[in-house]
């Protein structure tokens, strides 16, 4: 009977080494597991970093890449003012000639300088600051040809309208109104690439009419943005 019992116990105490040996091991493979895969992750995350710091490498060269395509607009716009042998370009003298070939109308004035006219009425809609599409395709041909041309020295954007009094648009006078829609012509010029530095603008109202104000055809004439374009050699 002894002997029996001996066996039983025996028997029960190696199961249960057995068992306790397999649950070891059954979590040493599952630590292995774990630590394979912390291991990947850790390489993942470094393999992002990476592509984050190529991606803001390649911002960084398109954005000198822009820059210097910017200073080389610059210079070049600077050439064509002066008039260097790099740059070449057209003269102030016959500035006008080239934009009527194109219908549009500007003017050598006796002074020296030249008027690119824009009548109101096709240029902004009723009462407002806001280009139509067709005055912003006449500016862009403006300001590619200030752009090819040499000594210029100021570019005066002026703002005109006709006698009436402002009733509907919201204005507080005609000459508010003839103000915002130079500062306009002014913006849109700029951002086709003329050196702000040579650009004012000044809001005239009904102040210098072109004829008398007795007529629709006349007052139409009267509702306009000028823009003069001033030469280096006048004072």
């Amino acid at each position: 009977m002894q002997a029996r019992l001996r066996m039983i116990l025996v028997c029960g105490l190696g199961a249960f080494l057995a068992t306790t040996a397999g649950c070891r091991s059954t979590t040493k493979d599952r630590m292995r597991v774990l630590e394979a895969e912390r291991a990947e992750l850790a390489r993942e995350n470094d393999r992002l970093r990476g592509a984050v710091g190529d991606e803001r490498s390649q911002r960084l060269a398109a954005e000198a890449r822009s820059e210097a395509k910017e200073a080389e607009m610059r210079a070049a716009m600077a050439s064509a003012r002066t008039g260097d042998s790099a740059g070449g370009g057209g003269s102030t003298d016959d500035f006008a000639s080239r934009l009527r070939r194109d219908g549009i109308d500007a003017t050598r004035r006796a002074d020296g300088s030249t008027a690119v006219t824009l009548a109101s009425d096709v240029t902004f809609p009723s009462g407002k600051a806001d280009l139509n599409p067709l005055a912003e395709k006449v500016l862009r041909r403006v300001a590619s040809e200030i752009l090819s041309t040499r000594n210029i020295l100021a570019l005066r954007v002026e703002g005109h309208t006709d006698s009436d009094p402002i009733r509907k648009s919201g204005w507080p006078s005609n000459r508010e109104l003839s103000q915002a829609r130079a500062e306009t012509v002014r913006k849109y010029l700029v951002a086709q690439g003329v050196p702000e530095s040579l650009l004012t603008t000044l809001g005239h109202g009904e102040s210098q009419p072109l004829a008398t104000n007795d007529s629709k055809a006349n007052k139409a004439k009267n509702r306009r943005v000028e823009i003069i374009l001033v030469p280096t050699a006048q004072r």
